[in-house]
């Protein structure tokens, strides 16, 4: 063994820490110019006097645009030890997007808008990069190596734990091979232990795992954070002593990209499709991790189809351009997690939907839209899902539950629907007993099965069958969408098929995400009673049920939403974290073999709309 190799790089990828940015309510140039202040600035000037140290920096596109508007003096010292050899800036995809998600047109166009800027900004294109949220598939090979990348870097926790450590990998793929560096995040640098057992400890893993190799590496990402501590503590002066010291196993500092040059030694490996976060105990695969909450399979459902459609898009050059930059912008990793989904709003999702609506808004003026209602397999689940597009929204509907999953109002350009608990969106089905305690999910987890679909009449039919209660008394209901241009129309009929009274309370359960203020809550205004009487509520201070409902209005934004029922109804509010569960509700009372309806309608009112009623 001649030497061992460190190539330790800077990424704010290991704590995450701008995943929190937004929802701690920081703005984002606050944020970068804190992360500057507090810890780059630091490390910049540190690194620039003492040249023996060898790193490599991994930065977001927006972190170097801010860079370079808000402080050109460190983008030139980055840039004058890039020329010297003594540091490099890793390469990237521009918007940090989990990379095996997106079309080859993105993956691409991504990674070679960051490379543009980096050459842009520090005079050299890199020849390797760090993967976003370290996810990962064979195909990204042949797209890294068409952007010109030699290496990568991937987790140790994702490569098969047979293979040796401390030594380059090799995939192929189609015929293209890509060098692997493993990073070892559990061998960080620690002030709690000194130099001199740190190296010690590397060195006695090194001569366990691959004694044999002429040039072993060890590779790891730090943040900015903890550098600085090593740089305040003096640890990281220490270990250049340590280093220096005469050792039959020398340790030196490297850069990945001399490092892939020399090395002649490989393994090669077939790495399976995967994600790994800090905060996982082990890796998942990729597309299980979209799984874990609706909210982000249905967010990468959307990006998936405005993929496709930009793709058969005929508009012109800046149309398209224009379309291309939002849907990149909704395509940051952090829109995808499903970390913060089960008691807050994630405001990355949101964000996410938001340029993708304002991107199929620009698709929409330069092709030749119409309103339509169709039907297909939109999220890849084996089912049909119902695709109503009108002027001022987006209605989807899934078989699952026969419910509303994506409720798009174009003039917020914000999807509606969302929802952070077990089910999604509008139009949730429940039978309970009088008190409704033993509110019950027999319908919401069932495939409805389609009755008829008429595109033209704009009508979507469905039903499903269930035993409801300790009496397991069997219950048919049918649910009927009547879309059209102004809002939906939902007919239930239900159905008693046992053979003793059916007596329960049905309800309708619609979450919405609205933009509530948290000091002056969401007016709402109800009509209630036989002589339509008109209450206003406020509902951060109100929690108690409204008897004998026939109207419910709010307003968010631009928008107002009109919930009318064709017979009075019992109302209750949830509101939590900006979602407002709007529960309908009626006690009835079925006679074997008969059946009873209600129908709930909702209207969707943009504001130059509600202007124009006014005049009349």
């Amino acid at each position: 063994m001649e030497s061992v190799s460190l190539c330790f790089q800077i990424s704010d990828y290991v704590n995450c820490s701008q995943k929190n940015a937004v929802s701690e309510g920081i703005k984002l140039d606050a944020f970068f110019e804190q992360q500057y202040q507090d810890y780059y600035r630091q490390i910049a000037q540190f690194l620039y006097s003492e040249t023996f140290f060898n790193f490599s920096f991994s930065f977001t596109g927006l972190q170097i645009e801010w860079l370079a508007k808000k402080h050109k003096e460190f983008i030139l010292l980055i840039s004058t030890m890039t020329n010297r050899k003594q540091i490099e800036v890793l390469g990237g995809a521009y918007n940090n997007p989990l990379l095996p998600t997106l079309l080859s047109v993105d993956r691409v166009g991504q990674i070679e808008a960051m490379t543009t800027l980096i050459r842009q900004q520090f005079g050299k294109k890199p020849k390797g990069m760090q993967l976003p949220s370290n996810a990962r598939d064979s195909s990204l090979v042949s797209n890294l190596k068409n952007c010109v990348m030699d290496f990568i870097f991937v987790d140790r926790n994702l490569i098969p734990a047979e293979k040796d450590d401390f030594l380059p990998y090799i995939v192929q793929d189609s015929g293209k091979n890509l060098c692997i560096l493993a990073e070892h995040q559990n061998l960080q640098p620690d002030v709690s232990i000194s130099p001199y057992e740190y190296l010690a400890k590397l060195k006695k893993l090194v001569e366990r795992k691959c004694k044999d190799v002429l040039k072993p590496v060890i590779c790891c990402s730090i943040s900015p954070g903890q550098l600085c501590e090593l740089i305040s503590s003096g640890w990281l002066l220490e270990l250049k002593n340590a280093m220096l010291q005469p050792s039959n196993i020398p340790f030196f500092w490297d850069l990945p990209t001399k490092y892939v040059k020399s090395v002649q030694h490989f393994q090669r490996v077939y790495i399976p499709s995967g994600i790994y976060l800090p905060d996982m105990k082990k890796p998942c695969n990729l597309y299980d991790y979209l799984l874990r909450q609706p909210n982000v399979y249905m967010l990468y459902s959307k990006m998936m189809y405005l993929s496709l459609l930009l793709s058969q898009s005929r508009c012109d050059k800046a149309s398209k351009q224009a379309v291309r930059e939002l849907l990149w912008q909704g395509q940051d990793a952090r829109a995808f997690s499903d970390k913060d989904f089960f008691e807050e709003k994630n405001e990355h999702n949101f964000n996410a939907f938001h340029c993708f609506i304002e991107a199929e808004k620009i698709l929409r003026k330069n092709t030749d839209f119409f309103d339509s209602v169709t039907s297909f397999d939109y999220d890849s689940d084996g089912c049909r899902e119902y695709i109503c597009q009108f002027g001022n929204f987006n209605l989807y509907i899934q078989a699952r539950g026969g419910s509303v999953f994506e409720f798009d109002v174009l003039k917020n350009a914000y999807n509606y629907a969302a929802n952070s608990l077990g089910h999604t969106g509008l139009f949730l089905d429940y039978l309970g007993d009088k008190n409704f305690t033993d509110k019950t999910d027999v319908f919401t987890r069932q495939i409805y099965k389609e009755i008829s679909f008429n595109s033209k009449c704009r009508e979507i039919k469905l039903q499903a069958s269930g035993k409801i209660g300790n009496l397991q008394q069997s219950v048919l209901l049918k649910k009927n969408y009547y879309v059209n241009a102004h809002g939906v129309q939902v007919q239930y009929i239900i159905k008693n098929d046992s053979e003793s009274d059916l007596i329960k309370t049905f309800s309708v359960e619609s979450n919405m995400f609205v933009q509530m203020n948290e000091t002056e809550g969401l007016r709402v205004e109800i009509i209630s009673g036989d002589k339509k009487e008109l209450q206003i509520v406020n509902l951060i201070s109100f929690q108690d049920p409204i008897r004998d409902v026939s109207l419910v209005r709010f307003f968010d934004g631009e928008v107002t939403f009109v919930f009318e029922l064709n017979e009075n109804a019992n109302i209750k509010f949830f509101t939590v974290s900006g979602r407002l569960t709007l529960v309908l509700s009626w006690d009835i009372e079925v006679l074997p073999q008969r059946e009873i309806e209600k129908t709930v309608s909702l209207s969707v009112i943009p504001k130059n709309a509600r202007q124009k009623n006014k005049k009349k």
